[in-house]
């Protein structure tokens, strides 16, 4: 009953933390394209860019603001949500367990790691 109460601790604990990453994420890519934004139109309105210039301006702005929205939005969405693999689960049978540990230890030159 202890693990399971663990267990359910750390998956609250991760949640958390997603959702503090999605929050500050949201944050910081709002204020990001606001300054991007400012940046493109002030460059356009006070230098009379040519089109093509344009069209690159606002294609690149196109491509950070969905960079920005993957990474600092979606990516945390998704963990709070579970539609990836979690690298925080610790669920591991027997088998898995020993595999990892034989892995670390060859990695580390370790002919046997003690158990904890």
């Amino acid at each position: 009953m202890e693990e399971f109460s663990i267990e359910k601790k750390l998956h609250q604990f991760i949640r958390k933390y997603y959702l503090s990453r999605l929050i500050k994420g949201v944050l910081i890519c709002l204020s990001l394209l606001l300054v991007a934004f400012l940046v493109v139109n002030f460059l356009e309105y006070f230098l009379w860019l040519s089109s093509l210039t344009r069209k690159t301006l606002f294609y690149g702005f196109i491509l950070l603001s969905g960079i920005a929205l993957l990474t600092l939005v979606l990516h945390p969405l998704l963990k709070i949500f579970e539609f990836t693999d979690d690298p925080g689960k610790l669920v591991l049978d027997a088998g898995e367990a020993k595999a990892k540990q034989e892995e670390i230890g060859k990695a580390y030159g370790i002919s046997e790691l003690r158990k904890l």
